[in-house]
């Protein structure tokens, strides 16, 4: 009976949040904040335990984990790797400590305004594993027991293959535009759509569901999807919501990949499949022995590549921590035409003295893979091949009155501009086409005096793969 009044619940809450998406045009953007759930509606379901993750690299959202053990068990929740700060695409955490990481359940709105819903507050222990090889999970050990968190009014959520039907409730704790006082629980109806492959920043998803799901901001990242049972299917990993412009698969433009083309969807949010997670705990504790396909310290070879982007037919520098590296290989191509499981187009690579290699890059332009390791143990490596040089125009100087003269500094707008050469005159003197003495911009700002000014700043600019731009001739004063 409890199972069936769940299912009603959340049924009900399902078309709740169909006819508010309707009420304006605003609200049925993708980029428009989900629905509220109030407590009233939420009570009692597996809603209870999805909650807002603080004091982790990032603001995300996190839900508490079934994992089939007793109620004295200490309790496990889940986030997504980048949440609790994995940067690359080798590293496996295991047992690190949060200090003060909480995760907040219970966030409801309440019913009337004078009513506030407290939340029921876990604190982090430690990440117990975490990895984006191949995944973007990570599973936080609370410090509460499930019997504690239950008592609280908090269910933990069982995880389930997707239904038939790709039909999916996903919800999570938006922060992004949000006032403080308006950060709770939130939700959208959608559907699930085909896997595919999924590539952003250094990271290559073999296997992601794409979807429709709106509402997707900051502090959604990792929210659970339900299926009408309140069964967890499903964990949102990235969205092309408010995607911001630039390169094809890089940070918050996530691309999928098929067949070697590379297309970035628009209002498409993409989730990582759960249902695995079932088999990775034994008598409430993880164990990733057996039929657990999590990846373990030893799946992937600890590398990172130093530039996240390089030259069409250059090298990439990327560091390499192994104990035997005469048998340590690379390889690289465009993405979607490379694979680092392919035994072929493998070739020998050189550790240099500061721990690094130098992997030669495709000549075509665009998203690449670079793999490293060997074709059984290897680490998959997302970056950027660019030969256009950014333009000179898009240069700015920051420019600020100070005793004696002008500070001057040039603007950094990556990718495109991400370091700087300059060299200055007075007006006149100076013709930035043909200066010489270009100096490295040192990341602190120069004073200009004011018995030279008006004077004129060449600068130069250079992007992520080491592209110059042609001479910006900016007057100053």
């Amino acid at each position: 009976m409890a199972a069936l009044a769940a299912l009603i619940t959340l049924l009900a809450i399902y078309g709740l949040y169909s006819r508010q998406r309707g009420e304006s045009e605003a609200a049925n953007s993708p980029s428009a904040p989900g629905g509220l759930f109030q407590e009233g509606q939420a009570r009692g379901t597996s809603l209870t335990a999805v909650g807002r993750a603080n004091g982790l690299a990032q603001p995300c959202t996190a839900w508490l984990l079934d994992t089939g053990g007793q109620a004295d068990d200490a309790a496990h929740a889940v986030t997504t790797a980048r949440c609790v700060g994995v940067a690359d695409s080798a590293s496996v955490l295991s047992e690190q400590p949060t200090p003060g990481a909480e995760v907040q359940f219970n966030t409801f709105a309440s019913l009337t305004s004078a009513a506030r819903v407290e939340p029921v507050v876990a604190p982090v222990e430690q990440v117990v594993w975490a990895s984006a090889v191949d995944t973007d999970l990570a599973i936080l050990r609370l410090g509460r027991t499930y019997g504690d968190l239950e008592a609280a009014g908090v269910r933990p959520i069982a995880v389930a293959d997707p239904p038939a039907d790709r039909a999916i409730l996903v919800a999570s704790v938006p922060v992004e535009g949000i006032d403080v006082a308006e950060q709770h629980l939130r939700g959208g109806r959608c559907s699930l759509g085909e896997s595919t492959a999924v590539g952003e920043s250094v990271w290559l998803w073999p296997a992601l569901s794409a979807s429709d799901c709106d509402g997707i901001l900051g502090g959604s990242i990792g929210a659970p999807a339900f299926n009408p049972a309140g069964q967890a299917v499903g964990i949102v990993t990235t969205t092309t919501i408010a995607a911001p412009e630039g390169p094809d698969c890089s940070a918050g433009r996530p691309c999928e990949v098929s067949d070697g083309s590379v297309t970035v969807k628009a209002d498409t949010t993409y989730l990582l499949g759960v249902a695995d997670l079932a088999r990775c705990f034994s008598d409430g504790r993880l164990d990733l022995a057996g039929s657990c396909r999590l990846p373990d310290a030893d799946s992937a070879v600890p590398a990172r590549a130093l530039s996240p982007a390089g030259r069409p037919g250059g090298t990439l520098p990327v560091a390499v921590d192994v104990t035997d590296p005469a048998d340590l290989e690379a390889k690289s191509g465009p993405i979607g035409r490379v694979e680092c499981a392919d035994p072929d187009d493998w070739d020998a690579a050189e550790v240099g003295p500061d721990g690094s290699v130098e992997v030669p890059l495709p000549d075509r332009a665009g998203p690449a893979l670079v793999c490293v390791g060997s074709a059984s143990r290897s680490t998959a490596i997302l970056v950027q091949v660019d030969g256009t040089p950014p333009d000179a125009g898009a240069i700015e100087l920051e420019q600020t009155e100070v005793a004696g003269g002008i500070s001057v500094s040039p603007i950094p707008d990556p990718p495109e501009l991400v370091s700087f050469e300059w060299v200055s005159g007075p007006e006149g003197t100076i013709d930035c086409a043909t200066a010489e003495g270009y100096a490295p911009y040192p990341g602190s700002p120069a004073v200009i005096p004011a018995a030279d000014l008006p004077s004129t700043v060449c600068v130069i600019g250079i992007d992520e793969a080491g592209n110059r731009s042609a001479p910006a001739s900016i007057t100053v004063g």
